[in-house]
C-alpha cells in the first residue's frame, strides 16, 4: 500500500499514541496543574462520572486565568474546563485525525474505545513519527528536496 492508501485504511490503532491524563471535575485546579507538570504534559482531560470526556482543561486556559486576576487555584478544574468535541474511535482510519486535527485546528485528539471512555492521545507528533516510521524514504526524499534558502527575492 502506498501513503494515500495507507493513511485512508488503517486504523488509528496503528498510530503511536500517548497516555491521556484524566481528572475529575472536582479535582482543584492546583491539582490539575500538578498533574499536568508531573507528567509532562500541556492539558489534562476533565471526565464525567461515567468516565467519558467532559472538557479540558489546557496550559492556554491557565494563562487566561492568571491574566484574569482572580482567585482560582483552589476552585474545581469542572468549572474551568473547556468543551472538548473532537474525539476519535480506535477503530477510524488514520485520515480522521487529520481531518479532525485540521478542522478543530487542534495538536492532539483523544482516542476513545467503543463505550466513549477515553483510552489514549494521538495528535500532530503521533502522526509525523507514523509517516517516519512507515514511510522513510518519502519523508527523506521531501528533506533532501526542501531548500533552505530564497532563489529570488520578493517584493520590488
Amino acid at each position: 500500500m502506498g501513503l494515500r492508501d495507507d493513511i485512508l485504511k488503517q486504523p488509528i490503532n496503528n498510530l503511536p499514541a500517548r497516555p491521556i491524563i484524566l481528572v475529575q471535575p472536582n479535582v482543584t485546579v492546583r491539582d490539575a496543574i500538578g498533574r499536568m507538570i508531573a507528567e509532562g504534559v500541556g492539558s489534562v482531560f476533565v471526565v464525567n462520572d461515567q468516565g467519558k470526556i467532559h472538557g479540558k482543561f489546557s496550559e492556554r486556559m491557565l494563562i487566561k486565568l492568571l491574566a484574569s486576576g482572580k482567585a482560582f487555584l483552589d476552585e474545581p478544574v469542572g468549572d474551568h474546563a473547556g468543551e472538548f468535541w473532537a474525539v476519535v474511535s480506535q477503530k477510524e482510519a488514520i485520515s480522521q485525525v487529520v481531518h479532525k486535527l485540521t478542522e478543530h485546528r487542534m495538536h492532539h485528539l483523544a482516542v476513545v474505545d467503543d463505550s466513549g471512555k477515553p483510552v489514549s492521545m494521538v495528535g500532530q507528533r503521533s502522526l509525523m513519527r507514523y509517516l517516519a516510521d512507515h514511510f522513510p524514504r518519502i519523508v527523506q526524499a521531501q528533506l533532501a528536496e526542501s531548500k533552505l534558502y530564497v532563489e529570488h527575492r520578493e517584493g520590488a
